[in-house]
């Protein structure tokens, strides 16, 4: 910076009988200076844009809740989960397809959710919970934000974080 000011300092110096106009039309359009002038802005701008991007956290795997307790957990890096007492007869995991079926009143009525370890996501593929399916509807959840809410059943698919590890998520 202090190279620059010096070569603009003397760039607007005259010497007896110079004419500045005609000084700065003979100079070159960029010289050393506005070359390296202009290299120093954009690293400095490319160096604060990449230090400003958010981290993109990763999820460490995901929690259902029916009826705002906690019934189902999944680790993505463990591939092993979790099926909390009282549940066993109305969750049935199938691993090799990467499915859970999580079946409410009867064997009719039931939500079924994919999962996929390597992409870490996860999301519902089926429902009977009512006309309009609105669960089936939403997208996956990626990452450790976002969740996925059926109302007719009271069944919530939650990230789970290092915020959020085993805890109840309230508002479901």
């Amino acid at each position: 910076m202090l190279l620059y000011i010096l070569y603009i300092s003397r760039l607007f110096t005259l010497k007896k009988g110079q004419n500045l106009i005609d000084r700065v039309i003979k100079r070159k359009p960029f010289e050393f200076y506005d070359i390296f002038l202009y290299s120093f802005i954009i690293l400095l701008v490319l160096a604060l844009f990449l230090f400003c991007l958010p981290a993109k956290n990763q999820a460490k795997g995901f929690l259902i809740y029916c009826d705002n307790q906690l019934v189902f957990s999944y680790d993505y890096s463990k591939g092993e989960y979790t099926v909390l007492d009282g549940y066993e007869n109305k969750i049935k995991v199938d691993e090799n397809n990467c499915k859970i079926t999580i079946y409410f009143d009867s064997e009719n009525d039931y939500n079924e959710i994919s999962f996929d370890s390597k992409a870490q996501a996860v999301w519902v593929s089926e429902s009977t919970c009512s006309n309009t399916k609105e669960c089936v509807r939403i997208p996956k959840i990626k990452g450790e934000s976002g969740s996925i809410y059926c109302a007719p059943h009271k069944l919530k698919i939650v990230a789970k974080s290092s915020k959020n590890n085993n805890t109840l998520v309230s508002g479901a």
